[in-house]
């Protein structure tokens, strides 16, 4: 989908708070979103555009990050009318400028802040609540499935073909239970989308999938993006989120006894998404080929840790 970059009149009048706007600068990262960086005489914002959302959605995870008030997550500016503005059809949400920069390595301590960071944010969310307007991205129902799998059949062969069915196997043996803690769900909590000032966790940024599920999953999907480590995966790197995490939120016991089952889930469900993604045409070339390089990978390293061995790892003090 073709979104033209934002005119400056549009901006201000959607959001007159932000003043007389000097310059917009679109970031290059993302694969599906379109953001841009609006320095304005009020301060920086930064305007993001939905390409894949309708407002309904948009209206979801506005009302999430305003119930997380305190967090480090984006902070809604207040527009005209209204917080959502639609540029050509397509949802449109100001937000004020985080300070902070993408941590190009990750050291043990960052990793626990971010951990903490999940736990709070769970905490927070437990007695949140919001409609219908948010679809499940790791709930599988059977015609779910079945889409999926005709997609996957009609764009993949061979090789790959036969990857994507073994991880959809996987998929099905892991689902997570329908007994453990449930609420909002950030689902993608990674290097790319947290944000430090120093030593300080600024801002944890890109709720586009955020809904409601196990918090468990949550925790897991976090540990598996930490844990890759090139093309293998580290459970040293994994259990520094787990431990962050469990220092401010304690896992019940049945999700504890979870956790192996649901690291597997994040992985394989993530994978079975985002081969349907592509076999749809909604992500690039780029973020595939690492999905089925370092990604996968990852996953197949992680699926030579048994289950015992895993626990016995978790529970190891830091070196």
């Amino acid at each position: 989908m073709i979104v033209p970059l934002p005119k400056k009149t549009f901006i201000e009048q959607r959001w007159p708070v932000v003043g007389k706007v000097m310059r917009i600068r679109r970031f290059k990262k993302g694969v599906i979103n379109k953001t841009y960086k609006i320095s304005a005489s009020n301060g920086a914002y930064v305007l993001r555009i939905y390409t894949s959302k309708n407002s309904k959605e948009v209206a979801s995870e506005v009302a999430l990050l305003e119930h997380c008030e305190g967090l480090p997550v984006p902070r809604i500016v207040k527009g005209k009318d209204t917080s959502i503005s639609l540029l050509n059809s397509s949802p449109s949400v100001m937000y004020h400028f985080i300070k902070g920069e993408q941590a190009r390595k990750i050291d043990r301590e960052q990793r626990e802040t971010v951990g903490a960071f999940l736990a709070r944010f769970h905490k927070r969310g437990t007695h949140f609540r919001w409609g219908s307007g948010r679809a499940p991205l790791y709930s599988f129902t059977e015609a779910k499935r079945f889409l999926f799998e005709k997609a996957a059949k009609q764009r993949f062969s061979g090789a790959l073909l036969d990857r994507f069915f073994s991880i959809a196997r996987d998929v099905r043996r892991f689902t997570p239970s329908g007994r453990i803690p449930c609420g909002p769900m950030h689902t993608d909590v990674k290097q790319e989308n947290v944000l430090f000032l120093g030593r300080k966790l600024t801002g944890v940024i890109d709720f586009d999938n955020a809904y409601v599920g196990p918090f468990l999953l949550d925790l897991a999907k976090s540990m598996a993006w930490f844990g890759i480590d090139g093309n293998r995966f580290s459970m040293k790197n994994a259990r520094d989120v787990y431990n962050g995490y469990a220092s401010s939120r304690k896992l019940t016991t049945l999700e504890y006894k979870e956790l192996y089952r649901m690291m597997k889930f994040a992985f394989a469900s993530h994978l079975y998404v985002d081969f349907f993604m592509k076999a749809t045409g909604k992500i690039p070339d780029s973020y595939f080929n690492f999905l089925m390089a370092d990604f996968y990978n990852s996953y197949s390293d992680f699926s030579h840790l048994s289950e015992q061995k895993f626990y016995v790892c978790l529970s190891q003090k830091n070196d």
